[in-house]
């Protein structure tokens, strides 16, 4: 995989606002908000609250980076994602603040 792909995958799986175009280039789309992802209200995004948004980008995304993270084994993906998601949940605690929403964009 190229580090192009792995970029656009890192995108893609933190919740940016990438949408990855028919020829491979990376097209702004407004990102999710923190609040619309977190759809109990909490205060806090689940890890569940969390990959439902990514699933709903994989859906809309395009290109290489996008079919070749949907076309992953689901336990690879769920490997991925989950180790996406610890990686951007810094004090371990098993969900995402607002902080460490905000955060992810700097890492």
């Amino acid at each position: 995989m190229t580090t192009s792909i792995h970029l656009r995958l890192a995108a893609l799986l933190s919740g940016g606002c990438l949408l990855i175009g028919t020829a491979g280039a990376a097209i702004a789309a407004e990102p999710p908000t923190f609040q619309s992802i977190d759809t109990d209200g909490n205060g806090t995004l689940s890890r569940t609250e969390w990959g439902k948004m990514v699933e709903e980008q994989m859906a809309v995304a395009e290109g290489r980076a996008a079919k070749r993270l949907a076309e992953m084994p689901e336990d690879r993906r769920t490997e991925a994602l989950d180790r996406r998601f610890r990686s951007i949940d810094s004090d371990s605690d098993g969900s995402l603040s607002q902080a460490e929403w905000d955060a992810r964009r700097r890492n």
